[in-house]
């Protein structure tokens, strides 16, 4: 068959609606007008390419079907004018093109005749078209052909970082506003820089995985596409024959060689592929080592394994490399100057865990926190803590949102509780009842009462400063009382273990205070009812005055008066004597069936018939050490002071929020970034304020100002080129704090950053091993009706849940044999269906659980509409509701935003969470969990900068990938009955079950579950770790490791374990 060379302009096209939907054109060639047929099916990419098809090319658009007027064809017909293969089209750059895709963009009415001139002159005054800097740039620019690359360097400018300085820096020049030059260079972009690539087949996701730009890639498509590992091997052999180019065997075997090494990269997430693999696929491999090396940019590495990266790729990961590597053993003067700062700021509500992993931050200029947030330790099971309603409860019973006493008398409320194992320490006070703790509990102390003495016409003022001696002498009198009578209380918090360290504790001692409770109504004579010995909760929580009128009657009746202290011998009145004696300030004992109470002011209390004893007691202690055994403790809000049954002052602790604090005392600039928008939520919940961000946001800001630190929330799931980019941008001399988990999911592409350095050896690891999420609660029984495997009744749950999260954690343990979950106290498993969804929700809405605080959790999306659906019916029944984009909203609905929205005034993440408000006549109002509200419309929209109810989902029920970063009380993981099941792994459902803070039920396919316990994430070969452990200096390694610390000072004492921080051993097999 007889071929002919067509090449021309496209004049015209009229599609023909037969069945091949032929498209017939008009071309204007050199000498004539010559009618052909085009079948778009030739390009099976094109074929498809709809104004709303998003799946291969995204924000297609008219103007990028397969041929225009105004483009340039080259190709071959046949007799009949039929082109015989894909063609290659060209956009034509001419005044009519340029003009008509301004219209198109802009959509308005615009004097388009002088927006033309306007960008002409920004062109030209911006370099196009005088100078000869580069390719794009000459002076044989026509004004058209100048204004098309003016406008196409500038969106791929913006499409890279959305800089709002480019629009506002166009919007001066051109005169337009500034959403319409937002317009201009999105449209701009995607119709007609990207169009060239589009009509070659080379879909958003190619050109973005390419790591060129698109006029690189433009070039490289003009010589041998197979060189571009992104593009699929059938499209480039299209190009090449739409180019009329011969097809080259050792291209396409290049070609495919270079492809599986993406594949593996984009497919499996390895940085590299083994050169063993390869050679297994391609015998022949080293006749094209030289050319993949040259012309398809492969390095190929031999050091622990042989392997072979994609150049970018290996360029990244050694940039990362040496990056981290000079932070680990750079030093600096400025460590110097640290002792004044640390005198400035001391820091005493922190435990020696706490100090160690804050004094990291300062000190290491990279360093590891990893585990839950914060470690706040306490006593030993059993020990009694006074609650805000006068209730009296032991430690190990107490939940998360209940309300401690303080020791200001003001509520104290509960975030969240904590379990362990630790070294313990008693507690021995001189009188009154001891208690035991862990060495990292906080001890809340005072000095002694200042007082000035006169000597020699001199006045003394003698006063302890967080429990030190001090004096200052005065030779007037008036002035010496006037700073005694100024004095604060000496009241000061101090761990355990920092006490022991303190060599002059001669005036520390335990701290009481009485507690203020608010009057409530009486029916008899106080003292009479404490005369006779009847006492009832009215009259023990009741205001000071009521209190002590009725220890007044219970001492002159029962009490035998001593010297320092009253006897009390009727063991029946002990426990209510021990109330009153701990909420007054006073401190009671038992000895030999006996109670005594003694303490300052006990001539105080009113008694009518006998005399109480005048005297002023420091409470001394003694600290004992004990054996290793469980703890408990919780976290509160405020100052974290509480009281104990006895009336002793304590203290509880954390850390996170210790860490920023620190910073901004010390007015350190810092930034907090995190991977997904839910764990920036979550974040900035926990600070109490928006300063928080992803690291893609503040890739692509325009935020510039110089920062000391970097702070990097659930650093498990940042890529190493994400953290690549974060660097590339800010290459300033900051230090990064990694905060993470690396036991939860990886990331899904290349590079597991935190993984791999926690494998060098070199970067000091901070172990925080406390589970904060999950915490003792308990729960009313379920209606009768439901089964007793379901929920028991009113009792206190065990820490089940973080048993079953460590034995799948557990290092040592056989990876071959699946985890026998213990069911039961708080983690229940059940085996079945989706009914039994269904009966666990219905037993929670009749043991009145608030929806809010329930969560579904499945490895799977196509059940998550029926899961939803399913706790809409239970809870929502007879909530008001829409149909709208064929769903169910109802006020109430818990959804959850599916894509980061960002304009100037709105900031809002993917992943961040709310509750329907109400509804609107146009849309849907939203509230969000920290308090703001937001309207996503009805309509549907294909502008990214609207909000609208395309971008929510319903969130009761959510995948288990999507829920990494967020907690909930009651969690659910359901997993159905699949067939196919072999992405189901351990990390998989470690991030499931430790969603729950309180209860978690695990049904569906509980083998299955078993099974995944035995499945790892695949492995990944990446090789930042071993890169940074063969960098090791030993010399500065050395020095770094025998460096002296005496100059960082917290509590007045001398830190000398900083650098114990934890290395992770290294394995060889590692890498």
């Amino acid at each position: 068959m007889s071929e002919t060379e067509i090449s021309g302009v496209v004049i015209k096209v009229n599609k023909i609606f037969n069945v091949n939907s032929n498209i017939l054109l008009d071309i204007q060639t050199q000498n004539e007008i010559i009618q052909c047929q085009y079948i778009p099916e030739l390009n099976k990419y094109l074929s498809t390419l709809k104004p709303d098809d998003y799946k291969k090319f995204k924000k297609a658009k008219y103007n990028m079907n397969p041929v225009n007027v105004g483009d340039m064809i080259l190709g071959f017909v046949d007799q009949n004018n039929f082109f015989v293969r894909q063609p290659y089209i060209n956009i034509s750059v001419n005044e009519e093109n340029i003009t008509h895709f301004l219209v198109t963009a802009l959509k308005g009415r615009i004097n388009i005749e002088d927006l033309y001139n306007k960008l002409n002159v920004a062109a030209f005054n911006s370099g196009y078209g005088r100078s000869v800097d580069s390719v794009r740039k000459d002076t044989s620019l026509t004004v058209s052909k100048r204004i098309m690359t003016y406008l196409c360097d500038l969106s791929n400018k913006y499409a890279k970082n959305k800089d709002s300085e480019i629009v506002y820096e166009l919007k001066n020049l051109i005169g337009l506003k500034a959403p319409q030059v937002n317009s201009l260079l999105i449209w701009w972009y995607d119709s007609v820089y990207k169009r060239s690539l589009t009509l070659m087949g080379i879909a958003d996701e190619m050109i973005e995985n390419s790591n060129k730009d698109i006029d690189e890639i433009a070039q490289i498509c003009n010589d041998n596409p197979y060189k571009i590992a992104s593009i699929p091997i059938n499209i480039c052999c299209g190009i090449m024959v739409s180019k009329c180019k011969k097809i080259d065997n050792e291209q396409v075997k290049c070609g495919e060689i270079v492809r599986i090494i993406y594949d593996n990269l984009k497919n499996k997430g390895w940085t590299s592929t083994p050169l063993w693999m390869l050679r297994k696929n391609f015998n022949d491999l080293f006749l094209y080592k030289d050319k993949l090396i040259e012309e398809y940019e492969c390095v190929f590495v031999h050091e622990n394994q042989d392997l072979v990266y994609l150049k970018y790729i290996y360029d990244i990961e050694n940039y990362v490399c040496n990056f981290l590597n000079e932070r680990i053993i750079k030093t600096s003067d400025e460590y110097k100057n640290f002792k004044k700062t640390e005198e400035e700021y001391i820091l005493k509500t922190l435990t020696e865990e706490q100090k160690n992993a804050i004094q990291s931050t300062i000190y290491h200029r990279i360093s590891i926190l990893t585990g839950g947030p914060g470690t706040g330790k306490c006593f030993e099971k059993g020990t009694e803590i006074l609650m805000f309603n006068g209730k009296i409860k032991k430690i190990e019973n107490i939940k998360e949102g209940e309300i401690v006493m303080g020791e200001d008398s003001n509520p104290k409320n509960v975030l969240n509780v904590t379990q362990g194992r630790s070294l313990m320490y008693e507690i021995r006070p001189s009188e009154g009842k001891s208690f035991t703790c862990n060495g990292e509990h906080i001890l809340t102390l005072k000095g002694f009462q200042p007082f000035c003495l006169n000597k020699k016409n001199k006045y003394i003022i003698y006063y302890t400063r967080n429990g030190l001696k001090k004096k200052r002498t005065f030779l007037i009198k008036k002035e010496a009382y006037n700073f005694l009578n100024n004095l604060k209380e000496d009241i000061f918090d101090i761990s355990v273990l920092d006490y022991l360290k303190v060599k002059n504790k001669n005036f520390m001692y335990l701290f009481h205070n009485s507690i203020k409770f608010p009057e409530k109504e009486v029916s008899e004579n106080v003292y009479i009812k404490g005369y006779k010995g009847e006492i009832e909760k009215n009259y023990l929580i009741n205001t000071e005055k009521i209190r002590l009128k009725l220890l007044a009657g219970l001492i002159d009746r029962y009490g035998i008066i001593n010297i320092k202290d009253i006897e009390f011998d009727e063991i029946k009145l002990f426990k209510n004597l021990e109330f009153l004696s701990a909420t007054l300030g006073y401190i009671s004992s038992r000895k030999n069936n006996k109670l005594y109470i003694s303490g300052n002011n006990l001539n105080n209390i009113p008694t009518l018939l006998k005399k109480l004893p005048s005297s002023y007691i420091n409470l001394t202690f003694t600290i004992r050490e004990k054996e290793i055994d469980n703890y408990y403790g919780f976290e509160l809000d405020g100052n974290g002071r509480f009281v104990l049954a006895t009336g002793l002052v304590t203290h509880n602790s954390s850390v996170i929020k210790e860490i920023v604090n620190n910073l901004d005392k010390r007015n350190i600039k810092y930034v907090i970034a995190s991977f997904t928008g839910k764990a920036v939520s979550r974040v900035n919940q926990i600070l109490g304020k928006k300063i928080a961000t992803t690291l893609d946001r503040i890739i692509l800001s325009p935020f510039k100002e110089k920062f000391k630190y970097l702070i990097i929330d659930e650093t498990s799931m940042v890529t190493i080129e994400l953290f690549y980019r974060f660097i590339i941008k800010f290459k300033g001399n900051y230090k990064i704090i990694i905060i993470g988990d690396v036991n939860q999911l990886q990331p899904i592409s290349w590079g597991c950053f935190m993984k791999e350095i926690m494998k060098c050896r070199r970067i000091p690891i901070y172990r925080l091993n406390t589970n904060h999420r999950i915490v003792k609660h308990n729960l009313q029984s379920f209606d009768n009706k439901e089964p007793d495997n379901i929920a028991p009744g009113d009792i206190n749950f065990d820490r089940v849940i973080l048993k079953n999260l460590e034995k799948m954690v557990n290092p040592q343990r056989n990876f071959n044999v699946p985890v026998e979950f213990e069911s039961g106290l708080g983690f229940y498993v059940l085996e079945g269906g989706i009914e039994n969804i269904e009966l666990i929700l219905n037993g929670l809405f009749n043991a009145d659980v608030d929806v809010s605080d329930i969560c579904i959790f499945c490895p799977y999306n196509d059940c998550l509409d029926q899961l939803n659906i399913i706790v809409q019916n239970i809870f929502l029944k007879n909530a008001k509701f829409i149909n709208k984009n064929n769903k169910i909203w109802k006020i109430g609905d818990r959804v959850m935003l599916v894509e980061n929205y960002y304009d100037d005034d709105v900031t809002i993440y993917n992943g961040d969470e709310g509750y329907i408000k109400k509804f609107e006549e146009n849309g849907i109002l939203v509230k969000t969990l920290d308090g703001e509200e937001y309207l996503f419309l009805f309509e549907n929209s294909e502008e990214k900068n609207q909000l609208n109810i395309n971008l929510l989902i319903h969130s009761f029920a959510i995948s288990i990938s999507r829920a990494q970063g967020s907690e909930c009380k009651i969690g659910i993981v359901y997993n159905p009955y699949r067939e196919k099941n072999n992405f189901l792994t351990n990390e998989l459902f470690y991030v499931g079950f430790s969603r729950p803070k309180r209860v978690c039920y695990v049904t569906g396919n509980i083998e299955a579950i078993k099974k995944a316990t035995t499945v790892r994430q695949k492995y990944k070969y990446d090789s930042l770790g071993c890169k940074l452990y063969k960098l090791k200096n030993k010399e500065k390694e050395e020095y770094m490791n025998n460096l002296t610390v005496e100059n960082l000072v917290f509590s007045g004492e001398v830190t000398n374990n900083l650098i114990a921080a934890e290395y992770d051993d290294f394995d060889p097999d590692d890498f």
